[in-house]
């Protein structure tokens, strides 16, 4: 995970920071976000599979804020995907998002993951609405925006004492 340079489509830290920032295509061929294309570059804005290029770690950096989030009330009991126990066997040997240097995790219920305390995040809008039964995986689960919404106030809130800010790349990671 340490490896940037192939890490496309994610967050940069000016779209964390609410800056109005859009990616472009730069003047090596690879992509950027923010806020205006700089001179000498294309002047071209990459949108939907157009984003998806090569990232340049000299220009972007490659300081990573990582995180994951899992809900035990999904709504169903078939939807125990032992999304704990994985992270709780990555944390013990530093993988996924344990090897960034600056990780967080969320939670609808209060966890710990040996001696870190998960984050949790509560809202009244997250058992409203359920996913339509199409087969497979997933019907009938919450839906699962409003969880997700406060997971990002969460973050958000700790961006006045550093946080995520203070890293150039944001990862979502399940």
């Amino acid at each position: 995970m340490r490896n940037v340079q192939n890490i496309s489509r994610i967050v940069h830290r000016a779209i964390a920071a609410r800056a109005p920032t859009y990616c472009w295509r730069t003047n090596v061929g690879t992509g950027m976000c923010q806020k205006w294309s700089s001179k000498g570059w294309p002047g071209k804005e990459l949108e939907g599979p157009n984003t998806l290029v090569p990232v340049d770690p000299i220009q972007m950096g490659s300081s990573l804020f990582c995180f994951s989030a899992y809900r035990v009330n999904k709504g169903t009991s078939d939807a125990d995907d032992n999304a704990y126990n994985l992270l709780l066997a990555q944390k013990k040997y530093g993988a996924g998002i344990f090897g960034c240097e600056m990780w967080r995790v969320y939670s609808d219920v209060d966890a710990n993951l040996d001696d870190y305390k998960v984050i949790k995040v509560s809202g009244n809008d997250f058992y409203q609405a359920r996913r339509r039964e199409m087969g497979g995986w997933g019907g009938n689960q919450w839906i699962n925006t409003p969880f997700y919404r406060q997971v990002w106030h969460k973050i958000y809130e700790e961006y006045p004492q550093g946080g995520f800010s203070t890293k150039q790349w944001v990862v979502k990671a399940d």
